[in-house]
């Protein structure tokens, strides 16, 4: 899997269609390289994820990206070589690449994925301690994309340590604090696994494996 745009087959999906779009040709070719020439400069490389497969999902005119571990330098090379300067793809759904990471999901690769306008999803496979970026979430709100973030991020309190007691605590609230906490030991999950659907008219929806509230994410019917 590589180049701008290589349609996949896969059998079983009737009226879905696969595209690999990342990494470059280029790229593979210089990781084939040192694998046939067993260098150790492969096993030591910052920039494995150079190598990263993304795929471009067609279905029921509904685009979607599986962004994997997609590098910036990669989209920005799939524009030039595609030729165009702005929004490419114009999906409504995309899995951000490296898991929502400052650099590789940055407002450059957000306007490149995501369509301009409409209900958009962002779904982010986060560790909740340096994933995702907080600057990018709010630029992610501030375009009305909403956000499905698979562990809480540090601004939500994924480092939360401990609780102050409170008595009379009205019990909805005392749900979203408990929400917030989390032990040295284990990562609080915000919205868990997060599936996504499209039905036969092109309608997205959304499940989470948590209903937790998202101060990020706004009131979008069929994305809650």
């Amino acid at each position: 899997c590589s180049g701008e745009s290589s349609e996949l087959y896969l059998a079983g999906f009737r009226d879905i269609k696969f595209y690999s779009i990342l990494p470059p040709n280029k790229v593979k070719g210089v990781y084939f390289r040192q694998i046939a020439e067993a260098s150790s400069d492969l096993v030591d490389s910052p920039d494995l994820n150079d190598l990263s497969i993304a795929i471009h999902i067609k279905a029921y005119d509904v685009d979607l990206i599986l962004g994997g571990d997609g590098s910036l330098s990669n989209w920005m090379n799939h524009r030039r070589r595609v030729g165009y300067d702005d929004s490419h793809f114009k999906s409504k759904v995309v899995k951000l690449p490296h898991h929502g990471s400052a650099k590789d999901s940055g407002l450059d690769v957000v306007k490149y994925l995501f369509a301009d306008s409409g209900k958009r999803v962002a779904a982010i496979s986060a560790n909740g301690q340096s994933h995702p970026d907080p600057h990018l979430i709010q630029e992610l709100s501030s375009r009305d994309i909403a956000p499905y973030c698979t562990n809480l991020m540090t601004i939500c309190g994924a480092r939360v340590r401990q609780m102050v007691a409170a008595r009379n605590l009205d019990p909805e609230l005392a749900k979203w604090i408990n929400q917030l906490v989390s032990s040295p030991r284990v990562i609080q999950p915000c919205q868990g696994n997060v599936s996504i659907s499209i039905d036969s008219n092109g309608e997205v929806s959304v499940e989470r494996e948590f209903n937790n509230p998202c101060g990020f994410r706004g009131d979008f019917s069929g994305f809650l």
